[in-house]
């Protein structure tokens, strides 16, 4: 049985521009980075020789957002990044102030589908910008309670 939601790992090509988009611009604190190699990690993801730098980025609940870009092996872009690819397609992250955070962010040069929009199901604004690698990435402001959330 799962306890809880740990993190989310996403390939990178720019570690620094990574860092940039989820440190500085949506505020996880850099918890780790450090050099991921030899057989246990190879052995593990299934790539030989494999060797990838690992920015470990946290929120204050203590989910994090691993970031890895890998220095022996070519990052192969997705066949697809539209919405409805099969598999899993975006990271989502819950906002206190989605219109500063889509105007700082969108004055920052961060490409973004929509301005945030009311949702017509739940109590809630939401929208989807892409991080340097073209990952979707969603922001949802609440703005009432939301029943099946307060299980």
């Amino acid at each position: 049985m799962v306890s809880k939601y740990r993190h989310v790992g996403v390939i990178v090509t720019d570690m620094e521009k990574s860092i940039e988009f989820y440190c500085d611009l949506l505020g996880h604190k850099k918890l780790v980075d450090f050099t991921e190699k030899g057989n246990y990690f190879s052995s593990l993801i299934g790539l030989d020789n494999a060797e990838a730098r690992v920015v470990k980025a946290g929120t204050s609940d203590g989910t994090f957002v691993e970031l890895i870009q890998f220095t022996t092996h070519e990052a192969i872009p997705p066949a697809t990044t539209k919405f409805n690819a099969i598999g899993c397609n975006h990271v989502c992250f819950t906002v206190d102030d989605i219109e500063s955070l889509y105007d700082r962010m969108s004055g920052r040069g961060v490409k973004f589908v929509t301005r945030p929009l009311k949702s017509d199901f739940d109590p809630v604004k939401t929208c989807f910008c892409y991080d340097p690698d073209g990952t979707l990435v969603q922001f949802v402001e609440i703005t009432e309670p939301i029943e099946w959330e307060q299980n």
